[in-house]
């Protein structure tokens, strides 16, 4: 046709392709074909967000790249959304200066609207960097502004990561719940950009954020469309809760199903980064060596990828490096991410952390003891203050351990036994599995004094490897609840009892569990009449009684 049609007539069929179009990318496509920029401008505008909803931040970026200067510039709220294509890319400092450009754009204009969105993205790229100072000023701007429901979640999850560092473990649960229902209560599943970017490991270890997390990511697993960054991401994040819960099998396939994904979409800076840490720790603790070992390759090329290596969230992988490196018995590389982790001197208590457990691992893996003791003792303190570091590994139960292959056995029950008892009132047993197989010995003599968990956490271990002793242990401890009661519990009747032991009330536990405060009152009465209790503290007290 190119040869039969003059280039106004193939224009023109281009613009009324465009007006015909269903789907607004082949709209734009035709536009662009066309020369119509304005027209493929403002539909880029009106649909960006929903086409980067799809996976198309790329393509969104090509298009903008082939729209004269004079368009680009003439549509501000373009510049939002091609800088949200590079964050998409980990090109933070290039979208941190379309997005200021923006927003002073914006401010100029009197568009409150238009600076909310520019500081939604700023406040992504602050997370991102661990510019917290930066952030706080960015949230308390937006508070005052007309925010959509991305900016809404935005500032609710910077808000909870702002509380974690300052302590405020109920600010972070209270803003964590807010913002993940944003989505669920506008219907504008858009909103999910934000959530599964924001939501992190820590958060995960507040109490009566689990729940919640987990929740969400099967709602944006449901809702997100096939083979996209927003599904993937929900896979990823979903990894987490089911290993906490000690579900390793389901966590195993959840985790190597979203590794699998995230090959298949070539990658993105930051979905799925937390899938070889998952996954290291669920190999070693099946002592698939050669598995453990691939998943190590891809912790080590993260802590020196740009968008990850930030004082932010660097941490977390050097530590995890580390730590696999460490339990493969390749002590001299686990020391340099050790001095790497050291190296950060951010003066922050988990950094400090994150680095005297790695060290203290090492210690005790090469007979150091007494290093082990002073530097485990100092990390042990620290993991009583700081609830959230032991999504990195328990130093107390290394500590625990130490003392056990030192013929102390009464000090390390002593220490051992209140933070496996915690994890079993939290319902997160799977921590015992992030300091590797080393503290089994440990798990097998809490098991032997019939200490509440230590078998379920024993026989969290790879079935196979357990010695007869061991499989005995874990096979006529503690059961599960459901199998201790008459009438089990059903898996949504359990969620309102966790929340329900923790102090929520019916409006709160239907909040963080998106459902009416009506059903959850019908939830515990089924509750109290299947664990046979007249009150909310009795139905406490007897989950806790049969080791829920």
């Amino acid at each position: 046709m190119e040869h039969e049609l003059t280039k106004d007539e193939i224009a023109e069929l281009h613009q009324r392709a465009a007006l015909v179009q269903s789907t607004p990318n082949r709209a734009i496509s035709h536009f662009i074909a066309a020369g119509l920029w304005e027209q493929a401008a403002n539909t880029m505008a009106e649909e960006g967000t929903a086409l980067l909803y799809k996976g198309m931040a790329e393509t969104v970026r090509q298009w903008y790249g082939s729209l004269p200067e004079h368009v680009r510039n003439s549509q501000t709220s373009l510049q939002i959304l091609v800088a949200r294509c590079e964050i998409h890319r980990g090109e933070y400092a290039a979208a941190e200066i379309l997005l200021k450009q923006a927003r002073e754009t914006f401010v100029k204009l009197g568009d409150r609207k238009g600076e909310g969105d520019a500081l939604t993205s700023l406040i992504t790229i602050c997370h991102n960097n661990n510019d917290r100072q930066s952030a706080a000023k960015y949230v308390e701007r937006a508070q005052e502004l007309p925010l959509n429901p991305m900016g809404q979640v935005a500032t609710r999850l910077a808000k909870a990561w702002l509380c974690m560092f300052e302590g405020n473990w109920e600010a972070v649960r209270t803003n964590v719940c807010d913002g993940l229902s944003v989505p669920y209560a506008s219907g504008d599943r858009r909103a999910d950009l934000i959530g599964v970017t924001y939501i992190s490991r820590p958060m995960l270890a507040v109490p009566g954020c689990m729940s919640a997390i987990q929740h969400y990511c099967d709602e944006v697993e449901k809702n997100a469309l096939p083979d996209t960054p927003w599904s993937l991401g929900a896979q990823a994040l979903s990894a987490w809760p089911l290993l906490l819960q000690g579900s390793v099998n389901e966590a195993l396939c959840k985790a190597e199903a979203a590794a699998k994904l995230r090959k298949r979409l070539g990658g993105y800076p930051f979905f799925g980064n937390d899938l070889p840490i998952v996954l290291s720790m669920l190999y070693l603790a099946r002592e698939d060596i050669e598995s453990a070992g691939s998943a190590v390759k891809s912790l080590i090329r993260f802590t020196t990828s740009e968008g990850l290596n930030s004082k932010g969230v660097g941490m977390f992988y050097l530590h995890a490096a580390g730590r696999a490196l460490a339990l493969l018995g390749r002590y001299d590389e686990a020391r340099i991410m050790e001095q790497r982790l050291a190296a950060l001197s951010d003066n922050e208590p988990v950094t400090e952390y994150l680095q005297y457990h790695l060290k203290g691992l090492v210690a005790l893996l090469t007979g150091h003891d007494a290093e082990a003791s002073a530097v485990l003792k100092h990390a042990a303190t620290l993991e009583s203050q700081l609830p959230t570091v032991q999504i990195g590994g328990s130093a107390g139960l290394l500590l625990a351990q130490l003392f056990l292959s030192q013929g102390y056995q009464d000090d390390a029950y002593t220490i051992a036994q209140p933070i496996i008892a915690e994890w079993m009132v939290a319902q997160t047993p799977g921590y015992a599995i992030f300091n590797g197989q080393i503290i089994k010995p440990l798990l097998r003599m809490l098991a032997q004094k019939n200490s509440v968990g230590a078998a379920i956490m024993l026989r969290l271990f790879s079935r196979d490897l357990l010695s007869e002793e061991e499989s005995s242990l874990a096979g006529t401890n503690i059961q599960p609840l459901g199998e201790l009661l008459i009438e089990p519990l059903t898996p949504r009747e359990c969620d309102v009892l966790k929340l329900l032991a923790l102090g929520r009330t019916n409006l709160q536990i239907g909040k963080e569990l998106y459902i009416t405060s009506e059903t959850v009152k019908s939830h515990v009465s089924h509750i109290f009449r299947k664990l046979d209790v007249n009150s909310r503290t009795q139905a406490a007290n007897r989950a806790r009684e049969l080791g829920f």
